[in-house]
């Protein structure tokens, strides 16, 4: 999931910036993106690390690959944990809470960003499990439960905030589109109808503008009538009108 342009945009949505379809994203249980971000003590690290390899002076890793390929073989093969009734709580709890947390999207559903999801629920078992399994424990135990809760909240911290508002929104990730820039697409869908109903269907953009003075900036409405064009909801007929379709 190389990013498009060679390098994450840490302004737009992980969604947008690399070749795959948002459905097909959807199915991961964990996304992270990586950076190469200057950081002093990290760069002395690898660098450090690199020369040593090309000197052959290496330190063996404390498991070797051989044992820990049998490890992981092993796991996959013969363990196969249950979950346990302080895991299914400790899970059941983070996933409600989160759900139903306090929201600055109102109650329309058309705005309201959803923090988490269904598929994110099965992912907290898969990581629970998985984390019992390299235990080679038949017990998913509490612990397991809030070591894949700390790992799923850390993914959602980095790749699922909506900048504007503060707030997780797991559409950020699986369509490129928060809550806030949904509400700013149904405003300008709204003015759109609207403006039809006054103008005909060749709509003057200016008169958009106007209309959504203090709403939406302009550049974000330019930005969204270009979506819009491209999902073949509207097109511009003639320069500085559009229609929508």
């Amino acid at each position: 999931a190389n990013p498009k342009f060679g390098r994450f945009d840490p302004y737009q949505p992980v969604a947008q910036q690399i070749e795959m379809s948002p459905t097909l994203i959807n199915r991961f249980d964990l996304i992270f993106v990586m950076k190469d971000l200057p950081q002093r003590e990290r760069d002395e690290a690898i660098a450090t690390h690199v020369l040593i390899e090309h000197k052959k002076e290496q330190k063996q890793p404390p498991i070797s690959q051989h044992l820990l390929r049998k490890f992981i073989a092993y796991a996959r093969q013969k363990v196969f944990p249950e979950l346990t009734e302080k895991a299914v709580e400790e899970i059941k709890n983070f996933y409600v809470e989160l759900r139903n947390a306090p929201t600055t999207g109102g109650g329309d559903d058309l705005i309201r960003p959803i923090p988490i999801s269904a598929r994110q629920l099965d992912a907290l078992i898969r990581l629970s499990e998985a984390s019992a399994r390299a235990r080679f424990s038949k017990k998913v135990t509490k612990e397991d439960a809030k070591r894949a809760i700390e790992i799923m909240h850390l993914y959602l911290l980095q790749v699922g905030i909506d900048k504007e508002t503060g707030q997780l929104d797991i559409d950020k990730i699986v369509t490129g589109y928060t809550a806030s820039e949904r509400s700013k697409i149904h405003l300008i869908r709204e003015a759109l109808i609207m403006l039809e109903s006054r103008t005909g269907k060749l709509i003057p953009l200016e008169e958009l503008k106007i209309e959504l003075a203090g709403k939406v900036s302009e550049p974000e409405i330019e930005d969204i009538i270009e979506k819009l064009k491209r999902g073949g909801d509207i097109f511009e007929p003639k320069r500085g009108f559009v229609q929508r379709i």
